[in-house]
């Protein structure tokens, strides 16, 4: 599985997304040219932000699809934007794209740095995930997940089971 990212002049990068999201940011940043310091996050190419930092210790997989080309986004908290294009609140985080192409794109930015409610983000966010469990269920969730008990058994498994039973036969 991998999802390619676009920034600056229409340059990409291909990473994979199966790693908690805090290291997929950070290597992000790192491979895209980011500064240090920099708050970064990615969003669809319709302006639909991911809001991966916002879930460092998940896993980029489970919010991203295979082969999704995302566009990074530097992201200032608490700021008021001076750019004619944004405007925003202080408590609401202002989003930028890295993408030259995007940056006097308004209907991206408007889409970027849409007025959602506090409390509807963080629904709006989890529905881009594939799994739709309470925090107490992703932990039983991932422990099955290691033992091999979730999702449907795959050929080795039913080979198994019927060699197992020719045998007993």
């Amino acid at each position: 599985m991998f999802v390619t990212v676009r920034y600056g002049d229409d340059q990409r990068k291909i990473f994979n997304p199966h790693s908690k999201n805090e290291n997929l940011l950070e290597n992000i940043k790192l491979n895209c040219g980011c500064g240090e310091k920099e708050v970064v996050d990615v969003s669809d190419e319709r302006g639909v932000v991911k809001n991966l930092r916002n879930f460092p210790s998940d896993y980029g997989s489970d919010f991203l699809k295979e082969r999704e080309t995302l566009v990074l986004l530097t992201v200032q908290n608490g700021v008021t934007a001076t750019d004619d294009n944004i405007s925003a609140d202080n408590d609401r985080p202002v989003f930028t794209p890295h993408l030259t192409s995007l940056r006097n794109d308004r209907e991206f930015l408007d889409t970027l740095n849409q007025d959602v409610d506090l409390d509807q983000s963080d629904s709006l966010s989890q529905s881009g995930r594939r799994h739709h469990m309470s925090e107490g269920d992703d932990d039983v969730f991932h422990k099955e997940k290691r033992k091999g008990k979730t999702g449907t058994p795959g050929k080795k498994s039913i080979l198994r089971r019927s060699t197992k039973s020719a045998l007993k036969k």
